[in-house]
Formats: C-alpha cells, structure tokens, sequence
C-alpha cells in the first residue's frame, strides 16, 4: 500500500505525520502482525519528512547536534577529509531538520555555546593561573563592547565561526565568512548607531543635558564615584559663613579638576565665593581675639587689682608673720639679684611714690616689679638661661614670702591672675590674627596659619614660658581655631588636586559626550574640522551645560544630585551581566547599553 492510498482508506488521519500515521494503523488496525513485517508492506517510495513525530525538544536537540557536527564537517572539508558530495548530501538530509522552528533554535544554541566557548576558555585559563592580562583578553573576546573594538572582535569571531562551517556546492567559504564578520559587528555597530543618536540629541534638552552632566561628574570621580557622592551629601560648613564647593568636600582629584576648569567658566561666582570664605575665616579669628576689646578687659582687671594691690600696701605686713618669716626674709635680701633694689626705687619714684623699706609690702610690691621688669628686658638683651631661670625662682620665692606676709596682696594676685585669662586669650587671638592675615590684602594665608596655631605664638603674646595653646585659649575658641585650619586646608587640598587635567572635557561636553557613547576614540575631536563641527553645531548647548556645571559645583549636595541621576539602572546591569555571560551576539551588543542605563 502507498501512503496516499491509506490516507484515502482512513480520512480520520488525514492531520497527522506519515510516522503517526503508519503507528496508529499498526496499533489499532494491524497489531496482529509483526511492526516490521507491517512495515514491509507500506511503499515508502514517496519522500518522507524525517522529522515527522519528532517532539519540539528532540527536534532542538537535533539541531543542536547539527551545529556541533557542522564544525567537525567543516575542518574535514577544510583539510581534505571530507568530500564535496558528503557535505552535499549531509545538507540535503538536514534540511527538513533545518526547515522546522524548533531544529533552527536548537541549531543557533549549538553554534552560540561553540562561539563562546574559547573566550570562556582563555578567561578561565587566566582565572586559574592568576594572569590577569589573559584573563582580561578572555573577557574580552565573550564580551566587546559597542565600539570599533567591539565591532572589529565580534567581526572576527563571526568570520571565523563561519568559514569553519561546511560549503555545498554552490556556496563560498569567503561569502560565508564575510557574512558571519558582517553579522557578528552588526550588533556592535548597531548599538554604536542608537547611543550615538541619541547622545547626538541629548545636548538639545535639559533633561539629556543633566545626563551628560552625571556622566563627566561619574568619569572624573572614576571608582570613587560612590565615596564621592557620599562626602558631598554629608558636607557641611566647618566655620559659620564659610560654604564649601564641591571639590573641596569631594576628596577627589578629578572632580577638583573640573571645578577649577568650570570656575573659569563663572570666575564672578568663584570669586564671591572665596570672598565670602574669607570674610568668614577672618571673622572666626576676630572672635577669638575679642573683636578688639582686650584693652577694655585690661583697663578693667587694672583697676580692680591696683585697689586691691593699694589696699594690701596700707594694711602693711602682719607683724606675727614678719617674725616668723624672718629667716626667709632675710635669705632673700642675701639672694637679691644685683640692682634690682637700685630699679624698684626707680620705679617707685617714677611712679610718684617711695620705696619705704624693702622689708615692707610696699618695698616687696616694687622689688617684685623689678623683678618682672628685668626678666621682660631680658627678652631684648639677652640674658642667659641661667640667669633667666635664678630671677624666676627669686620671683617665686619673694612672691611666696610676701603672700604670707600679707594675704590681701595675695588675693590681689590670684584675682590679677584670674582677670588676666581672658585678656591673655584675646591676646593669643590677636598674635594668630597678626602673622594669619595678610594686613595689605586681608587675606587669610593658609601657611602662615598653619605656623601661627602653635605653642609658640601663646608664649609670644602672654609673655609667659609656659603658656601653650591648650591652657590660654579655652575648648570652645580652640575647636574654633582646629575647625578653621581644616577648613582652609580643604581649600588649599581642592586647589592642588585641581591642577590635574580637565579643561578640554568641560570646553567640549556635548562632542566629548557623543563620542564616548557612540564608541569612538575622543581623539577624533583633535582631528581638524572635528572640533570645529563640534563648536559650531553645539555651542549653545555647551554654553548651557558649563554654566549648570559651574553653579552645581558651588554647591556640593546639588552635585551629589546630580551625579545620582546618572547611576546606572541595578536591574539593567544584571541583565546586562547575564547577557555577557552568555555571550549570544545579541547579548554581547546590548550589555554595554544596559550597562549605561540610568535609573
């Protein structure tokens, strides 16, 4: 019996397959009789399709099959092991395999996974060994990018995939390899084309024009962009008055470089700016200076402590004490420095008054005078340490013996002494103000700052060995003092790390944008005409773009802001991941674009 003719005998099977057809007759019809024998009886003479019965998998399958065995094919052709009539006859017999949906995708899977297969095997090679160089070369072969690069791998790969493959009579390995390098740098290019459209287009509205901003802000932060964004959106002013600038909380250099090529764009904003951070800086040293007020607390303790030093001289020495006190007192007539007697009678009558006896409170009070006066010359003449160090223990001595003597002189001088504190602390603030501001400019010297908040300078102006910064200056006027020095110094770190490149990117943001997205080489803009085309076409949209960039800048979370809006999409990028890693063609081209996808 013919096909056709059992077909006709039972209509009820006229939708299904020749196979089906012949294994249902046999299970309802003719099961008596062997399947073979049943078989012997049909005249198979009629073409049969192959793939009749055959499930949607063991179709894909099949095809999969296909593509491992059309490599192998295609080296013995290419090596003279195969023949031309085995290749013709081996696609004449696939063909109907090859005209079905499911053997077609099964046959594409198969040519994707042997595509991929050697950059898996050079990126894992160099994984294993630790060569990163190789392992990098790996990656880059599963996944180019859309660039020239990109599309100049995936070319070569699609070549080489398809001149391996086998050539029927009438085909042409250099046709076909042509068509695979057309169609492995298609993707590439096409995504080179789309991101190149569109970056051409982006400069022409504000929303497109914010993006190209996230995007040199995110290239000139680099692998900090993160850390970046973080220290802007924490930023806060360190003294009252004096706002920071992007670079100059952003800790990075490329950002500070921008900023120093866009403040050219806007000096008038920068300038005010800095005005403004030095009005501050010097207001905060005035304050711990006293604003000048430091003669009007020194005319104050004066006053008080001379009434209190005039009491203690009339109420004279206590008589009981004196007696007591005689072995010091005489000790110290023996250890009197010479001519300090012969000055506190000099001062005395140059004061108005007389020396009435060195043993008195009031010879004591003039002797001690003395004292401070020579240790205070000393200073410009030059006396030794010794010497020095002896007036100083005298001094001591002679005050120890004298507050005994007479405790209201003593009072006298602790409440001197307590007045005194925050004359001295003015006075520091004044010596810092004195070698910190330029007196010509006003101006705030960062280095002369920076030597100024020392010991020293509170030795200087108290006149005192052992007055420090710590025990003049109280907590509150000293974290002033440390908050003002990291504020310039943020100022002077932003200006260093400006110094680096970035002019060109801020002068030519909208070609400099379109080349980077379309995946050609920024270099071309020095090409002559290039960036001439670029100025021409794209002025006003620079113009806009520097201007936003400048006033961002000044601004620290405006930038962090900004920047954000150009994070890339997580999700996209974790397709974008499990597209690169299976390195289908399609998968390759679109990765770079998912990559750049923004929230």
């Amino acid at each position: 019996m013919k096909i056709a003719e059992i077909r006709a005998k039972f209509p009820q099977y006229k939708d299904v397959s020749d196979g089906e057809l012949v294994r249902a007759l046999h299970k309802k019809h003719y099961s008596d009789i062997p399947y073979a024998d049943f078989l012997k009886k049909i005249d198979f003479s009629e073409k049969v399709n192959p793939t009749d019965g055959m499930s949607w998998i063991d179709k894909f399958l099949a095809g999969t099959g296909k593509a491992v065995s059309d490599v192998g094919l295609g080296v013995r052709q290419i090596t003279g092991n195969a023949s031309q009539e085995e290749v013709d006859a081996v696609k004449e017999r696939d063909k109907p395999l090859m005209d079905t949906g499911a053997g077609m995708v099964g046959n594409v899977a198969g040519n994707v996974a042997m595509a991929v297969t050697p950059g898996l095997g050079v990126a894992g090679t160099g994984s294993a060994l630790g060569l990163h160089g190789v392992r990098a070369v790996g990656r880059r072969v599963l996944a180019s990018p859309a660039t020239l690069g990109g599309a100049a791998t995936q070319g070569a790969l699609g070549a080489t995939q398809a001149a391996v493959q086998p050539v029927a009579t009438g085909e042409s390995r250099t046709g076909n390899a042509l068509i695979g390098a057309a169609g492995g740098a298609a993707v590439p290019v096409a995504g080179m084309t789309i991101k190149g459209v569109n970056a051409a287009t982006e400069p022409l509205y504000e929303a497109g024009r914010n993006r190209i901003l996230a995007r040199a802000l995110r290239e000139a932060t680099g692998d900090n962009t993160d850390t970046v964004i973080q220290n802007l959106k924490t930023a806060t002013p360190l003294i009252p008055g004096s706002n920071p600038t992007a670079a100059e909380v952003g800790q990075s250099g490329g950002l500070a470089a921008l900023q120093r090529a866009a403040a050219a764009v806007d000096p008038e904003a920068y300038a005010t700016r800095a005005a403004q951070q030095n009005e501050a800086r010097v207001a905060a040293l005035q304050q711990v200076s006293g604003n000048g007020r430091r003669g009007v607390m020194e005319a104050i303790r004066d006053e008080g402590a001379d009434e209190m030093y005039a009491a203690a001289r009339r109420l004279g020495v206590n008589q009981e004490m004196a007696k007591a006190l005689k072995p010091q007192i005489d000790n110290l007539m023996q250890r009197m420095p010479s001519g300090v007697l012969e000055r506190a009678k000099e001062l005395a009558r140059l004061n108005g008054e007389a020396l009435d006896g060195a043993g008195s409170v009031n010879g004591l009070h003039w002797m001690k005078l003395a004292v401070d006066d020579m240790l205070s010359a000393g200073k410009q003449t030059g006396i030794g340490t010794q010497t020095e160090r002896a007036l100083v223990q005298f001094k001591n001595d002679l005050l120890s013996v004298v507050d005994e003597l007479s405790p209201v002189y003593g009072q006298a001088r602790q409440s001197f002494a307590e007045m005194s504190q925050l004359p001295n602390r003015m006075a520091v603030g004044e010596e810092i103000v004195s070698r910190a501001v330029n007196p010509l400019t006003g101006q705030v010297q960062p280095q002369a700052l920076a030597r100024a908040l020392s010991d020293d300078t509170a030795v200087r102006a108290t006149g005192f060995r052992g007055a420090t910064l710590a025990n003049t200056v109280e907590p509150e006027k000293r974290a002033l003092l440390d908050a003002l020095k990291q504020d310039v110094a943020r100022s002077v770190q932003a200006r260093d790390l400006g110094r680096g490149a970035g002019s060109d990117t801020v002068q030519k943001l909208a070609m400099t944008n379109l080349m980077q997205q379309s995946g050609i080489p920024v270099g071309v803009l020095h090409v002559p005409g290039v960036g001439r085309l670029g100025n021409w076409a794209y002025s006003v949209a620079d113009d806009k773009m520097k201007a936003s960039l400048a006033q961002a800048l000044l601004d620290p979370k405006q930038t962090a802001s900004i920047m954000e809006r150009g994070a890339p999409n997580h999700a996209a990028r974790r397709l974008a991941l499990i597209l690169r890693s299976g390195a289908t063609p399609i998968g390759v081209g679109a990765a770079p674009a998912l990559l750049d996808a923004p929230q």
